[in-house]
């Protein structure tokens, strides 16, 4: 028995089916309403956009599922780290009470669990790999889509640059992810929710971290929170990078595929 269901394209921006000059949004299952009004394609060699695809394809299959386990590891460490850090309280505070106590010798302080010890370094590095191989596709696919004409506000590099810039890292990354596709191009409005997304789980995660001085049970609730919001990222992000790579193969006139995801 054969499969009839016919061949899709991967969603992209392609010539309007309807004649116009624009180029029109197709979401892998239909036409929709928005249209781009697309210079010539742009002459990119085949070869960067093949760099392209595996750049994107390697983040996809091996950096979010890191990705994924880091989230999963650090909810984890902050309920382990809850007890601990009431019992430093409540040990500063002790200390602090008597110290005009003539010959009070304060008690050792807590020591921070094995586990959460443990786990500190595996999770360093986790992260170390997962951003190296994040900003590398970021990289490339800003590379591309600025080869193509996609006008950008920031050249590759400082794209990647300004994510370790404090504060500046909470607001001019999500326009780096914006400028990988032409205004008006569907997919920002998904990257912006992705951005607040990620940006409430640290607010979240944050507030988890103080919570578990005084109540375990809020920072218990606080921390599955920000698990949620980390494993609502790690869905929406192929989906992100796969429609950036299909909008670039298309705009520059190839049949390029979609990055894969191992997920």
């Amino acid at each position: 028995m054969t499969d009839s269901t016919p061949w899709l394209p991967p969603r992209g921006w392609y010539p309007d089916p309807g004649g116009s000059a624009a180029w029109r949004w197709w979401d892998g299952t239909r036409w929709t309403d928005d249209l781009h009004a697309y210079a010539a394609a742009a002459t990119v060699p085949q070869a960067e956009l093949t760099a392209e695809q595996e750049l994107a394809g390697r983040f996809l299959r091996v950096g979010i599922p890191i990705y994924v386990a880091i989230s999963v590891v650090g909810v984890i460490s902050r309920i382990l780290t809850t007890g601990y850090l009431h019992d430093v309280v409540t040990w500063f505070r002790t200390s602090l009470s008597h110290l005009s106590t003539p010959g009070y010798v304060p008690p050792r302080p807590p020591a921070q669990p094995l586990a959460v010890s443990l786990l500190t370094v595996p999770v360093l590095v986790g992260t170390v790999i997962m951003m190296v191989l994040f900003l590398i596709a970021q990289h490339k696919m800003a590379s591309v889509g600025r080869a193509l004409g996609v006008r950008s506000r920031f050249s590759p590099t400082w794209g990647v640059v300004i994510w370790f810039i404090p504060l500046v890292d909470l607001v001019l990354p999500v326009l780096v992810w914006h400028d990988l596709v032409p205004a008006g191009h569907p997919l920002r409005r998904q990257v912006t929710r992705l951005w607040l997304a990620y940006l409430a789980s640290g607010v979240l995660g944050t507030l988890s971290v103080f919570a578990g001085i005084s109540s375990f049970g809020l920072a218990l609730s606080l921390s599955v929170l920000t698990l949620g919001l980390r494993l609502l990222v790690a869905r929406m992000l192929p989906g992100i990078v796969n429609g950036v790579v299909a909008n670039h193969a298309a705009a520059a006139g190839t049949s390029g595929h979609a990055a894969t995801s191992g997920l």
